[in-house]
């Protein structure tokens, strides 16, 4: 029976020169100048010889020896190597692993080294040598391009090998002939796998038709147009970022190059922005706190549904008692309106934002009274407590059976409490202001005794120059000076007034205008007009903007008013050549705005109520300003008006701080 011969060359004519040698001597030969078609040939058959040009389009010699030496049932028939750079890259050729090598020299040359190799595998004549040497290098010279055309693709070789991105070269018929390494750890199969077979195939997408729609046809690939196209795809549980490039191939049948990345982070990380943007926008709209609870819930439930999910409100002015707000799913004696006593809020870490018990003794040790209300032992417990600058407002409760919670959703967490925190305390701000009975009798009498001191001083030292008591022109223009100060002050009380008056009227609150503005704008604009004020006392500025522009949505002109309002204060009790720092940072959906002065501070028995309307600090006999009362009172109206907070850190004789926190703009979050 005539001994198989395979050949494999993508040039025709050695092919036929080959096949002509080798015929005559009884050979049965086979032979294909496409090393796709080859290499699926050879996972059908058997062959006693396989003869593979060294460099070829798509899948060259090397890689098919390779995966042949690397199969048991091949790795014992003779491969050779032909090769037409064997002098340029002797060394490296004979790295190749194969049976034997012969350069490709002048071809009557070149078909009496294939004769005498095969002639000695036959008669088994000093065949291990032939791994060792090429055979008819001795007829062949040096070629400079070459040697350098070799180098160039090595090097390219080498870039696919190392890209951190996956790539797939394929022909017309998605046949694949190249896998670079991230590939085959992206997608957990090896390019020996893939070789010469169908990419769909392969990844299990044959019968998808969608996916399949999302690549080029193979008519696509084969005509003379340019392919380009970009687009996302899921598989499995991840998702790929694709990119395809038409190829050519070397052969008249054009492939493409298919170039992707596993981008299931980066989605998920926007989609996860998404959940917290909608959320956002979801619970700002409501100011009724029953809602506002109601779209909490609801909202937490779809994001991370549970067998029971409990809201507690904390009773004002308490850490350990709640009302019992809303329980949705499996309960027994939990019911909406009930109050209830925990401990848990006081067992928490300060900084946590969120508390997983996974052990049923742990879960009892926390909500002992909580649980003992359920018709059921749970056996996984989420805590997420809801807090608002220092106190809380309140607790989340996940509750289940058996199952884990995906923990996927827990980085999540804290922009969305935050979300809450501001929410309900919009809410419950929103239920004070409606009760405007008592307010309104405790604004009168204040009121009258803000606008009766100052009227009160005007006139007496009205009376004493009205009876020409003062003689020199000094001590006039001291009580003319001392009025004036009093008739300015009179101006910024009816000022805040005014404002106050109008934003604490709910349809005027309902009608606040919201625009993007840009922060470090609006902050310039501010100290340009306290510029005079500052080089009187010989204030500097320091400014520590974050590195791009900030934007909020929100009231320009109020504000512009709180930040007025606090950088005049910095300036007001600020010591003479002093300095007033003005920062903006970022973290999270929120803006950090910090203006720090080094002036006489504040008192720590004054910090809790220097936001109360008409508080106004006891400086003693040697007070040199006078304010209105209601400044601080009104920053912090105006800025929970833009669904922020503001806070202040003294430190009495060394300096004060005042830091607003505001929500950024939808799209400023996003990017």
């Amino acid at each position: 029976m005539a001994k198989k011969v395979l050949i494999v060359d993508n040039n025709p004519f050695f092919l036929e020169t080959i096949k002509e040698a080798l015929m005559p001597l009884g050979f049965d030969v086979e032979s294909y100048t496409d090393p796709i078609k080859a290499w699926d040939c050879l996972q059908k058959r058997d062959f006693d010889y396989i003869l593979i040009d060294h460099i070829m389009p798509q899948i060259d010699g090397s890689k098919l020896c390779k995966y042949l030496k690397e199969d048991p049932n091949k790795s014992k028939t003779p491969v050779i190597i032909m090769t037409g750079v064997a002098i340029e890259v002797a060394n490296r050729v004979k790295e190749i692993n194969a049976d034997a090598y012969i350069a490709k020299s002048p071809i009557q040359n070149f078909v009496e080294s294939i004769r005498s190799v095969i002639e000695r595998f036959e008669t088994k004549s000093d065949v291990n040598s032939l791994r060792n040497s090429i055979v008819g290098i001795e007829k062949i010279y040096p070629r400079e391009m070459t040697k350098e055309l070799i180098e160039i693709e090595n090097h390219l070789s080498q870039i696919l090998s190392t890209m951190k991105e996956g790539v797939i070269e394929c022909n017309s018929d998605y046949k694949v002939f190249f896998v670079n390494k991230s590939a085959q750890d992206l997608l957990g199969i090896t390019e020996r796998e893939m070789l010469g077979k169908n990419l769909f195939k392969v990844l299990g997408m044959d019968s998808d038709i969608s996916i399949k729609g999302m690549f080029p046809s193979s008519e696509a690939i084969k005509s003379n147009e340019n392919i380009s196209t970009q687009f996302c795809m899921n598989l499995g549980e991840r998702t790929f970022s694709i990119n395809i490039n038409s190829l050519n191939t070397g052969y008249t049948d054009r492939g493409i190059l298919i170039v992707f990345e596993d981008v299931s982070e980066l989605m998920q990380r926007i989609n996860h922005l998404s959940i917290v943007n909608n959320f956002g926008k979801t619970l700002t709209a409501e100011l009724e706190l029953e809602e506002v609870i109601e779209k909490i819930v609801h909202e937490f439930n779809n994001l991370l549904p549970s067998d029971t999910l409990v809201f507690l409100q904390n009773k004002e002015n308490t850490i350990n008692e709640f009302f019992v707000k809303s329980v949705v799913g499996i309960n027994n004696r939990l019911t909406p309106g009930n109050t209830i006593s925990s401990n848990i809020l006081l067992k928490l870490s300060e900084g946590v934002t969120f508390l997983y018990l996974k052990a049923h003794k742990d879960i009892h040790n926390y909500l002992k009274n909580i649980v003992s209300d359920l018709g059921y032992n749970p056996e996984r417990a989420l805590v997420l407590p809801i807090k608002f600058q220092k106190h809380y407002l309140g607790v989340i409760l996940f509750l289940n059976q058996n199952k884990d919670f995906d923990e996927r959703i827990f980085q999540m967490f804290e922009p969305l409490i935050n979300f809450s925190s501001i929410a309900l305390e919009n809410a419950l701000r929103y239920r004070r202001l409606k009760d405007l009975n008592i307010w309104r009798q405790n604004y009168m009498a204040n009121i009258s005794h803000e606008l009766r001191t100052p009227l009160t001083i005007i006139k007496g030292f009205n009376e004493i120059l009205c009876q020409k008591i003062l003689k020199d022109e000094e001590s006039k223009q001291v009580i003319l000076n001392n009025m004036l100060n009093e008739v300015n002050k009179l101006v910024r009380l009816i000022d805040n007034l005014l404002t106050i008056s109008k934003f604490e009227n709910i349809p005027s609150f309902l009608k606040i205008r919201h625009a993007p503005v840009d922060i470090h704008s609006l902050i310039r604009k501010a100290i340009e007009e306290l510029k005079k004020e500052a080089e009187s006392k010989k204030i500097t500025f320091i400014k520590a903007f974050h590195d791009r522009p900030i934007k909020v949505e929100g009231d320009e002109e109020l504000l512009m008013q709180c930040f007025y309002h606090l950088i005049s204060n910095a300036i007001k009790y600020s010591k003479t050549n002093g300095r007033v720092e003005v920062s903006t940072t970022i973290s999270g959906n929120l803006v950090y705005i910090k203006i720090k002065d080094f002036g006489i501070g504040i008192k720590e028995e004054d910090l809790s109520k220097i936001f109360d309307k008409f508080y106004m600090i006891d400086a003693g006999p040697n007070r040199t300003t006078r304010g209105t009362g209601i400044g601080l009172y009104l920053v912090r109206e105006l800025i929970n008006l833009h669904y922020g907070n503001v806070q202040v850190e003294s430190t009495y004789g060394k300096g004060t701080t005042f830091t607003i926190k505001l929500p950024l703009s939808s799209t400023e979050f996003l990017q």
